[in-house]
Order: structure tokens, then C-alpha cells, then sequence
């Protein structure tokens, strides 16, 4: 009788993504280190072999093009950053700063529509939003606190669970 090989789930994690390539490409199913698998995948949901990302030969786990490719394409830039702006001039006597906001999608990120809120202007030379560094200091604040700006209206938003209060 033929060893009948089964086929493992692997839950959608970018980490075990990562892992494979990391030691080659292939490994063992068991060499896997557990901490990696966020959990066990709920009924229905998308999991590494059946989006094709991986494959399953005998016990060893080995990852696909397509998953090298999700993996290559995934966003692993900071959501902002924030420099001196080098053409935009100086106001009350102090430098402007420089707010980028990288998006890998074209739509705009959290962190343009809180700068824009805030009433940075965009400026396609420095492919940025400048602000005094004032608004600079406001904006970390208000994005390490969770805030947020509408898209459609620019106003701002607390973070969720939160009143204006």
C-alpha cells in the first residue's frame, strides 16, 4: 500500500512566507518553528496551499513562485516618514519639515489624509507634505494615537472606541 501523503493547512501568514525563504525555499513541515502560525485557520478561510503559495512534497513544505511574489510585493515600508524639506522655504524663521507618505496601492495612505487634515500642503517637487514642524510634532502624536482623517470630508476622526470628548 502507497504512503498516502496529507495535506497540511497553513494558516495565510506572511511570517511562514518569509521563513521558507529565509532557509532556501523548502523545509520541513515539522522544522517550522509553531510561533510562526498565528493560530489555526477558521472554517472557510484562505490558507497557504489552497491560495497556491506553497506546496506540500511528502513532509516538506516548499514555497511556490506565487509566494515568493506575495512575499516580494508586500508593503514593508514605514508608513511615514518625516525629514527636512529641501525646497520649501522657511516660515517665522524656522525650517519646514517634510511629511512622505509612501503608498504602494496609489490610494492615499492613513497618514496622507491625517497631514492633510492638518493642513499640510502637498508638494509635488519634494513628493511630500510640508508643515511647520509644529504640525510635524502634532501629526506623530496624533497618528501614534490611532487618529485618523475622512476621506471623503478631511475631517479628523478619533480612533475607534473613542468620543471627541
Amino acid at each position: 500500500m502507497k504512503n498516502a501523503t496529507m495535506t497540511r493547512l497553513i494558516p495565510m501568514d506572511a511570517a511562514v512566507l518569509s521563513y521558507l525563504i529565509e532557509v532556501g525555499g523548502s523545509a520541513p513541515y515539522s522544522a517550522i518553528p509553531a510561533k510562526l502560525f498565528s493560530g489555526t485557520i477558521p472554517e472557510g478561510h484562505p490558507d497557504l496551499v489552497t491560495q497556491g503559495l506553497v506546496e506540500n512534497h511528502g513532509d516538506d513544505v516548499r514555497i511556490t513562485a506565487a509566494g515568493r511574489a506575495a512575499v516580494s510585493n508586500a508593503p514593508n515600508e514605514a508608513p511615514y516618514s518625516i525629514g527636512a524639506a529641501r525646497y520649501a522655504g522657511r516660515w517665522n524663521g524656522k525650517p519646514q519639515k517634510a511629511v512622505r507618505c509612501p503608498s504602494s496601492t496609489g490610494y492615499k495612505t492613513r497618514a496622507a489624509r491625517l497631514v492633510e487634515a492638518l493642513k499640510g500642503r502637498y508638494s509635488h517637487r519634494e513628493r511630500a507634505y510640508i508643515v511647520s514642524p509644529a504640525k510635524a510634532a502634532k501629526f506623530e502624536k496624533l497618528y501614534a494615537d490611532g487618529w485618523d482623517a475622512s476621506a471623503v470630508t478631511g475631517e479628523l476622526e478619533p480612533p475607534h472606541g473613542n468620543s471627541r470628548a
